[in-house]
């Protein structure tokens, strides 16, 4: 059964098998946590891959100048850290911020002005410290099943929940006045509490949605839709994009994705529908995610020139607190422009 093969832990389907377990090229392997909490199996490792070669920090930090040999060697790369909820890959260190990003400012700017934020899962606070980055927000309320995943996070991956750079954030995300962290089930929570009009912003950072059977309930999908304001705009990752070479959607691999966006067409109050996909995220295939708008509007701001995506971003993130770094690492006008098609 599927719930017998997430708990063997040498499963040989499992992310956690095929990233690290299996991989003969994989030549660095630790294990820095597993913990088995009440509600899923949490795995944190770090590898290195035999053709990895230092990143820029990497550089950086090795006095590194152009044609040192060491640049090509993996001896002087760091390993990346990987977290796993029930042997399914959900974040990577190294490219978090790349699906971080496609995951939440394609439907922050969809918004002319968000000031109340919601997540579904995103327990190890990228999602959260993306949604921080706009001035507009007053308010943000992260529902997360699982308080040990936000625990270690907190403690292993504390570069994925870092808001010291961010101009009146504080050093941890969760730790900002602005958020407010509950722990229970996401979907019982819509369908039980029933917010209306509440949520300028919903981002759904779950597994994907073949292991989420509430995806196929119209009730539950209903209960997300209306926890919006009018303009409200939803979010949600939805797993690998599909290819040319796939079956009919409901036939193939994905049939719960194809019921959810069918439950999302049958709703009345959804206005506009739109899928993208970013190939960057650090999986093996690129990513798909689908943002729903309760108002037609947002087709203005999502078809908005590439120009006018980074005047937006100027001027609702700004800079940073060092003016070192960029405010975003991948997300720009020109991005979202890519998300048109």
């Amino acid at each position: 059964t599927e719930d017998a093969r997430k708990a063997h832990y040498l499963d040989g389907e499992s992310d956690l098998a095929n990233w690290v377990t299996s991989p003969l090229e994989v030549v660095y392997k630790k294990q820095i946590i597993t913990m088995q909490t009440e509600h899923q199996r949490i795995d944190i490792w770090d590898t290195l891959e035999r053709d990895d070669t230092p990143s820029y920090e990497d550089g950086l930090r090795l006095g590194l100048k152009a044609g040192d040999p060491r640049w090509l060697s993996n001896e002087y790369a760091s390993p990346s850290r990987m977290l796993f909820l029930d042997g399914t890959l959900q974040t990577m260190k190294d490219s978090e911020s790349v699906y971080n990003e496609a995951l939440v400012h394609p439907a922050m700017f969809a918004h002319t002005s968000p000031k109340t934020a919601a997540i579904i899962g995103g327990g190890d606070g990228g999602v959260l410290r993306e949604i921080l980055k706009h001035k507009t927000v007053e308010k943000v309320t992260m529902i997360e099943l699982d308080e040990k995943v936000v625990e270690l996070s907190r403690e292993y991956l504390p570069s994925v929940n870092n808001c010291t750079d961010i101009v009146g954030s504080t050093p941890v995300c969760y730790d900002d006045p602005r958020a407010n962290i509950i722990y229970a089930d996401a979907f019982h929570y819509f369908v039980d509490k029933q917010p209306t009009d509440e949520y300028d912003v919903l981002i759904i950072d779950t597994k994907n949605p073949e292991e989420h059977e509430e995806y196929t309930n119209p009730y539950v999908v209903d209960a997300l839709v209306d926890s919006l304001t009018s303009k409200g705009v939803m979010a949600i990752q939805i797993g690998f994009a599909p290819s040319i070479l796939d079956p009919r959607a409901d036939k193939g691999v994905n049939p719960k994705r194809e019921v959810l966006i069918n439950n999302l067409e049958a709703n009345p109050q959804v206005a506009s529908l739109h899928i993208y996909e970013e190939a960057h995220c650090g999986y093996w295939e690129p990513r798909a995610f689908l943002v729903a708008c309760r108002d037609v509007s947002c087709r203005k701001q999502w078809y908005s020139e590439t120009d006018e995506v980074d005047y937006q971003i100027y001027e609702r993130i700004g800079g940073t607190v060092s003016g070192e770094e960029p405010s975003l690492v991948h997300f720009d006008g020109a991005t979202q422009r890519s998300f048109h098609s």
